[in-house]
């Protein structure tokens, strides 16, 4: 940054923007989340490499990528901008209906798959004006929650306690699935059974899986993984199309589209529980919208199918 800036001197929108683009890495993406022309977008990334006397973003491998002062910056940026929007919003009615406001959701891939779809589909309903920005949440340890956004995560084991800015959504267990044609298919899901078959694991941060290992350990046992994969997208074709068996959690069964073509059985583990739990900032436990939004999301999670 070429010299001291004085708060007068800076355009706070385009901080906003700025934020943006860090996050989506794409200048078209950004402008449909912010709710503008690709053309302005571009004028105002020009205006923040003047601004910062930094490229921003700058193309990749297949994509764009921030660069590390842009990187920088927004991390600082991005509690400010947040406490900013929470300030303006406490005090005002919020009408969804009418509503223009955007919202951050970060969550994991374990709940995803069940929960995008339908809260678009309420959302475009109901709250045609409002934007959603999904994120991952990334690993625990490297990141707390941010003011502004709501994060749905899984966590081990069954919550007796929560605190004032979570909620326990759902209680959840993994199921085996293998091919309907799979020769096990047929069979009742015993513990010897089960170590015995040819396994595909979930690897990286998936929830659950390494809690299974090791459960299995602790009984002496070790299941016979031929596979694993980096996340739970890369299971369901391998899965339908191999003898490998793999976990999948309870509440995916229900959705056909996950579904077809499995066999599903009880997982001979008694120990394996999950939690799927909604977070979200201390400061945004006043802000309208934001109580609106966590309403939205526990209702569509709180009662899974």
């Amino acid at each position: 940054m070429s010299g001291e800036l004085a708060l007068r001197q800076v355009d706070l929108n385009l901080l906003a923007v700025l934020q943006v683009l860090v996050e989506q890495r794409s200048v078209s993406e950004a402008a449909k989340c912010l709710g503008l022309s690709q053309s302005a977008t571009s004028h105002a990334l020009q205006r923040l490499r003047h601004l910062l006397d930094d490229e921003v973003l700058v193309r990749g491998a297949g994509m764009m990528q921030p660069t590390p002062a842009a990187l920088r910056v927004v991390e600082r940026l991005r509690p400010a901008l947040a406490e900013i929007a929470a300030a303006l919003n406490e005090k005002s009615d919020f009408d969804p209906a009418t509503s223009s406001r955007s919202f951050v959701l970060r969550v994991s891939e374990y709940v995803a798959p069940t929960l995008l779809a339908p809260l678009c589909t309420i959302l475009r309903r109901c709250s045609p004006g409002i934007r959603l920005n999904v994120l991952p949440v990334g690993i625990r340890q490297e990141r707390g929650i941010e003011p502004g956004e709501l994060q749905i995560r899984a966590e081990r084991g069954r919550r007796s306690f929560t605190r004032p800015t979570s909620r326990t959504l759902f209680e959840d267990e993994f199921v085996v699935v293998m091919s309907s044609n799979h020769p096990a298919a047929k069979e009742a899901m015993t513990l010897g059974l089960y170590v015995s078959l040819p396994h595909l694991k979930v690897t990286a941060d998936a929830v659950g899986t390494n809690m299974i290992d090791e459960a299995l350990e602790r009984l002496g046992l070790r299941r016979n993984v031929m596979m694993s994969v980096p996340s739970w997208f890369e299971m369901r074709r391998v899965v339908l199309e191999t003898d490998l068996v793999a976990v999948a959690p309870r509440h995916w069964i229900a959705n056909s589209a996950f579904s077809d073509g499995f066999s599903c059985r009880e997982l001979p583990l008694q120990s394996i529980a999950l939690s799927v739990e909604m977070l979200w900032h201390a400061r945004d436990e006043q802000d309208a919208g934001m109580a609106w939004f966590r309403g939205s999301v526990e209702a569509l999670l709180a009662t899974p199918a």
